[in-house]
């Protein structure tokens, strides 16, 4: 993920929004420690609910929270998405590996 929000900079995403680089860095460290964080509630909640409903609702949700930087004009705005897209990512990545036997 860290690959796109950086296309994303290098387009000038942040001057754009009027944010500063260092908000950006920021908004990246958020992801990866929410991503990683969650990663075993993840798999317990995917093997609790079922990989046929976790992953496609995670999924869902996670389309949609990426669809929300169009508008995105506030710091507070950027971390909120990064935080819950890392939430989501990092909720999907360890089932999804289990199902491999992993």
């Amino acid at each position: 993920m860290k690959r796109q929000i950086g296309n994303a900079e290098s387009a000038h995403f942040t001057s754009d929004i009027g944010l500063k680089k260092g908000d950006l860095n920021t908004a990246v460290a958020l992801f990866f420690a929410f991503f990683v964080a969650l990663q075993p509630a993840g798999a317990a909640l995917g093997r609790k609910y079922g990989m046929v409903a976790w992953v496609p609702t995670c999924m869902l949700l996670w389309g949609l929270s990426t669809m929300l930087h169009v508008w995105v004009k506030e710091r507070w705005q950027l971390y909120t998405l990064r935080i819950v897209i890392g939430c989501l990512e990092g909720m999907v990545i360890r089932p999804v590996y289990c199902l491999d036997g992993r």
